[in-house]
C-alpha cells in the first residue's frame, strides 16, 4: 500500500505517537480504503495514517517476535482512472479527522470538481455546500496565507467569503472589517429567529440570542 495521490490531506500526513500507541495496543478498527494502480500497488486515500501506524506497530511486533496484524481494506476498483471523485471521497472521510489543514480542504475543493461529470459535480457540491462557482473561489481563497486562512475559517467564513477577502486582502483593515460583518450577520439572524419564534429574554422582552429555548 502507497498514499493515492489524491489522497485530500497533503499536510501532517504521518501518524502521531498517540495514533502509533493506539494501533500497537488494538489495531485499526476502521476499514481503510484503497484502490488499485497501474503498478501493481494499492493507493490508500482514506486512513493512509492508520495504515502507516500499523506498518510501525508490525515492525516492533516483528523485531519482539509477535505476530503482525492485517488491516481491513475497502477496494474501489470503480474508482480506477476517477482522480476527481477519488479526492472528493478523502476529502469527505478527512475533513472532519483533527488536522486537516485549510489550504488542504481548499485545494480538495477546487480539484476534484474539475474532473468530474455534471452528476458528479453536482453531488459533490451538495455535499461539500458549496456553490456553482467552488472551482473559482476555492483557486482564489489558496492565494491567502495560512495565518489568514485560519483566522477566516475561524471567524466562520465559507467558501465565496473566503474568496472575497482574497480580493480585497490588500485593503489596509480589510479582514477585520469582512470578519466583523459576518459577526453582525450572524447576531441578526439569531436575533430574528428569536424574535419569529415569539422567545423573549424576560424581563426585558427582547429576543433571546442564539440558541433560542423557550423559557418557561
Amino acid at each position: 500500500m502507497v498514499r493515492d495521490e489524491q489522497n485530500a490531506r497533503e499536510s501532517d500526513t504521518e501518524p502521531d505517537e498517540e495514533l502509533i500507541a493506539s494501533v500497537k495496543e488494538i489495531g485499526v478498527e476502521e476499514t481503510i480504503s484503497v484502490r488499485p494502480r497501474p503498478d501493481g500497488t494499492y493507493g490508500t486515500f482514506k486512513g493512509w495514517r492508520r495504515a502507516q501506524a500499523q506498518q510501525v506497530a508490525n515492525a516492533t511486533a516483528e523485531q519482539d517476535g509477535r505476530p503482525v496484524r492485517r488491516i481491513k481494506a475497502h477496494v474501489r476498483e470503480d474508482l480506477v482512472g476517477r482522480d476527481g471523485w477519488t479526492r472528493f471521497l478523502s476529502l469527505v472521510e478527512n475533513k472532519h479527522r483533527e488536522g486537516m489543514s485549510e489550504r488542504d480542504i481548499l485545494k480538495s475543493q477546487e480539484l476534484p470538481l474539475i474532473d468530474m461529470s455534471d452528476v458528479e459535480r453536482r453531488q459533490a457540491s451538495r455535499t461539500l455546500g458549496v456553490g456553482r462557482n467552488a472551482v473559482r473561489q476555492a483557486k482564489a481563497a489558496q492565494q491567502l496565507d495560512d495565518a489568514t486562512l485560519r483566522r477566516a475559517t475561524a471567524g466562520g467564513m465559507d467558501l465565496e467569503q473566503t474568496a472575497q477577502l482574497a480580493e480585497v486582502e490588500h485593503v489596509p483593515g480589510a479582514e477585520r472589517r469582512l470578519l466583523r460583518a459576518l459577526q453582525r450577520d450572524h447576531a441578526e439572524s439569531a436575533h430574528n429567529r428569536c424574535e419569529d419564534a415569539g422567545v423573549y429574554d424576560v424581563p426585558s422582552r427582547q429576543p433571546m440570542a442564539a440558541p433560542c429555548q423557550q423559557r418557561p
